[in-house]
Formats: structure tokens, C-alpha cells, sequence
């Protein structure tokens, strides 16, 4: 299962950007409540395809926007 590799994997990393800006610029700074809502939407996106069975090269993976890399 690529995508649940994948998926977790994206969600590790947003956690620790999460963390990392929390410590930085503090628990209500703008960074990271931004990161802490997109860790939100991974871990809603994976319970999502978990409880419904929904997986394959045609489910839309959430991707970062290309400003956050």
C-alpha cells in the first residue's frame, strides 16, 4: 500500500513543521496553527480512505502547495 506510505509519511513531516514553529514562534503563531490545520486535513484524509476501502492511482492524494516546500 504506496499511499498509506506515502500519506503517513506526509503526515510525520507536517507534524514535525507543526512542532518546529510551535516551539519557534509559539503554540498560537500563525505557522502553526497553518501546519496544525494541514496535519488536520492529512489525518482526516487517511481515516477517510481507511474507513470507506478507498485507494488507487486515481484517489487524489493531498499534495502541499508548492509554497510550503
Amino acid at each position: 500500500m504506496k499511499w498509506k506510505m506515502e500519506l503517513t509519511e506526509q503526515m510525520e513531516n507536517k507534524r514535525r513543521l507543526m512542532v518546529f514553529a510551535a516551539n519557534e514562534y509559539g503554540l498560537t503563531s500563525v505557522e502553526a496553527v497553518k501546519h496544525s490545520q494541514e496535519l488536520d486535513q492529512l489525518m482526516n484524509l487517511y481515516r477517510m480512505i481507511c474507513q470507506k476501502g478507498i485507494a488507487g492511482p486515481f484517489f487524489p492524494i493531498y499534495r502541499e502547495s508548492a509554497s510550503l516546500r
